[in-house]
């Protein structure tokens, strides 16, 4: 009786039981071993259902989902957005960490172009009804309500940094890296004024070495060296 009663206790970090927490994790472990490419499949099953949001990737806009299907670089996507969501959704014991991972995450998504919170809960949809097809027999009710209570947690993380928008530090970054590499790429005026003053002093040196060599003269700093007067 006890332990039945703290597998229905509500976490007040994540606002599941544990008893949710576990339907979450065994659908998900279920999933992700019976398809390899599960990443892939999601990254599929998005676009699928929401041909527009291909807009939001530059390197795939334009392009009809079949063609894509066989491109490497969409494959390799989807295998980073799945390992994305496995790092998440094993970290629903964990609150802490899942926070983190999907602040972090959300953060990076504030900086492009187009991208919204929306997105975000059309794709959570997505995955659950990817699941249901995939695991009709784990996808109970049960099962589907767990789901909805990780991804209203997920989505209220993503909301709250897509309000606060990208980090400034991050954006301070940015710019030093920028100017950083351009410091190395380009050298600056006084550095440039520098290093050509030394090679015309270096081409000046050869040039009275090899005067001296010819007349038999010692080279000093103003040309070849006059000889002193003899005593009477």
């Amino acid at each position: 009786m006890g332990h039945g009663h703290s597998k229905d206790k509500i976490d007040k970090a994540t606002g599941m039981t544990e008893r949710q927490k576990q339907l979450v994790l065994h659908s998900w472990r279920a999933f992700t071993k019976a398809h390899s490419d599960y990443g892939v499949l999601l990254f599929d099953a998005l676009f699928t259902a929401h041909p527009e949001y291909l807009t939001l990737f530059n390197k795939f806009k334009g392009q009809e989902l079949e063609a894509l299907r066989q491109d490497s670089k969409f494959r390799e996507h989807g295998v980073t957005i799945g390992m994305q969501l496995n790092n998440m959704v094993e970290s629903v014991e964990h609150p802490d960490n899942l926070a983190a991972l999907v602040n972090k995450n959300a953060e990076f998504h504030t900086r492009i172009t187009g991208v919204a919170p929306k997105h975000f809960e059309d794709f959570a949809l997505v995955i659950v009804d990817v699941l249901k097809s995939k695991e009709p027999k784990l996808m109970t009710p049960p099962t589907v309500e767990a789901w909805g209570k990780l991804f209203a947690l997920v989505n209220g993380h993503i909301v709250a940094a897509f309000k606060a928008g990208p980090k400034t530090t991050d954006r301070l970054a940015s710019r030093l890296d920028l100017g950083r590499s351009g410091l190395r790429g380009k050298p600056s005026g006084s550095v440039g004024q520098k290093a050509g003053g030394q090679l015309a002093a270096r081409s000046r040196s050869k040039a009275r070495r090899e005067h001296s060599t010819k007349t038999g003269a010692s080279p000093g700093k103003h040309g070849p060296k006059k000889e002193a007067p003899q005593k009477q």
